[in-house]
């Protein structure tokens, strides 16, 4: 295990689901007791090489002992929907902690009721990491970044959709800036390529990056159930080809273009989101 101090967080989902983030204030340390523990080290020295040589002798049973607790623990932090990974590093600090307090009653270092008032604290403190932190790993899905960024851009008339049909319900703001595609009352379709890129440059602007490259990205909109996707000699296409209207109303000048389909109304909810 690791113990590593930053300023800020790494960025993407998989990146925050690799560890459990704890935020530290000014008052959450015990500064009496952090000087005393400076000055006695030498205890915590012998308090591990105690540890070790207590878990020796059970070396062997470990594995079988541990891994139904270890499902256990992992199932229970899991209900609220977390991240598998979250899930997995909160259980293991619990029954590491859980073993130490086993190692200090047995060794009475610690009375049984002291170590049970821990031991469940230590249980919710962990269960409520997981929580926060299961929250910023859904705030980083690609797919919500890319949509919210996008929301934006149309909604401040950086990027413009153009109408297809006279019925197509598209606000004037949403026309005016840099075309990146075109619109019906069920769908947005997009250039990928350019869609991509002013995202991107939006984000970057705010010091914020897409978490992923765009055959990911796109991959991650179908899993979301915002895209139409097409079935083409047995491979899923996510970039369908869509008939775009010329405006002069000449059908041989019309364009057939691969587009990203993005669904309006599944666009729209997790906007509100």
């Amino acid at each position: 295990m690791a113990l590593v101090t930053g300023e800020d967080l790494p960025i993407g989902q998989s990146s925050v689901a690799r560890f459990l983030g704890i935020e530290l204030q000014p008052d959450h340390i015990d500064l009496e007791l952090l000087t005393y523990l400076q000055t006695n080290s030498y205890l915590l020295a012998e308090a591990m090489a105690g540890y070790i040589q207590w878990l020796l002798p059970k070396m062997d049973q470990l594995p079988d002992q541990l891994n139904p607790t270890f499902r256990k623990y992992r199932e229970q932090m899991q209900q609220d929907g977390a991240h598998g990974r979250l899930s997995e590093a909160a259980a293991w600090l619990f029954l590491a902690f859980d073993m130490m307090l086993d190692y200090a009653t047995q060794s009475t270092a610690l009375k049984a009721e002291r170590a049970d008032k821990l031991r469940n604290k230590s249980l919710k403190v962990l269960t409520n990491l997981v929580r926060q932190q299961n929250r910023l790993i859904i705030q980083e899905k690609p797919e919500e970044i890319f949509v919210k960024a996008l929301q934006e851009l149309m909604n401040s008339g950086k990027v413009a959709v153009t109408p297809i049909g006279t019925d197509a319900m598209i606000p004037e703001i949403c026309q005016m800036g840099d075309p990146i595609g075109w619109a019906d009352n069920d769908y947005y379709y997009l250039l990928p390529e350019i869609t991509y890129n002013a995202v991107s440059r939006f984000l970057q602007a705010r010091g914020e990056i897409i978490p992923v490259k765009e055959r990911t990205l796109w991959k991650h909109l179908d899993e979301a159930q915002l895209l139409l996707t097409q079935v083409e000699d047995g491979e899923t296409r996510r970039l369908v080809k869509k008939t775009i209207p010329c405006e002069g109303g000449s059908k041989k000048a019309d364009k057939r273009l691969r587009l990203l389909h993005i669904k309006r109304a599944v666009f729209d909810m997790i906007c509100e989101k």
